[in-house]
């Protein structure tokens, strides 16, 4: 769970596959974005059968580039996630469980997105530097391994031209920040990128 300091308004948890009903029985969220690859939403209908709060289904594969025989993440399914959040927006204190497989690249990539819309959306915040880093650090401490999807940030990006490539920019920073101080804890002096 993580709650921004700027932005209560918004708290978002981001969930893999195998921690998905213990997440969801601690966080209690008012809304979920489920994030499955295609013909696979059955791994995550066990955890989300019996919820009765809105849920957005969504199907693309975790991969950095559109090739054939894979869905990539497009446009419109992260502007069905900002109209997803706008549609279900209750009050100050909202809370949105994004997951995916391993809640490691796509969930975090989205749960940043989401933050972003509402932020300057929303609540008609600003999109500063400080903002960006704010939300990758929250993002951090939620998925602290995270490696964001580029394809889903980089949509972001274009769907919010205000944020002016700060928050890609800054959750790609953040991700090889967290990447370095793992490699710095587990095999120093030795860097695997």
């Amino acid at each position: 769970m993580l709650i921004m300091p700027h932005n209560p308004a918004l708290d978002v948890a981001i969930a893999g596959l195998y921690d998905l009903k213990k997440k969801l029985a601690a966080f209690q969220p008012h809304a979920v974005v489920s994030i499955t690859n295609p013909g696979h939403a059955d791994l995550a209908d066990e955890a989300l059968a019996d919820l009765r709060i809105p849920i957005l289904r969504q199907a693309y594969h975790d991969i950095l580039k559109a090739t054939g025989g894979h869905t990539s993440p497009a446009s419109s399914d992260l502007s069905e996630a900002m109209g997803f959040l706008a549609a279900n927006w209750k009050r100050a204190g909202m809370r949105v469980l994004v997951h995916c497989h391993a809640g490691i690249s796509r969930s975090p990539a989205m749960a940043a997105t989401l933050l972003a819309y509402a932020s300057s959306r929303i609540l008609q915040r600003s999109s500063r530097a400080e903002d960006a880093s704010a939300i990758a650090d929250a993002i951090a401490l939620a998925a602290p391994r995270m490696l964001p999807n580029s394809l889903i940030l980089n949509a972001a990006e274009r769907a919010m031209p205000e944020w002016r490539g700060r928050l890609e920019s800054a959750m790609r920073g953040k991700a090889m920040q967290l990447l370095v101080e793992r490699e710095a804890r587990s095999e120093p002096g030795h860097l695997i990128i």
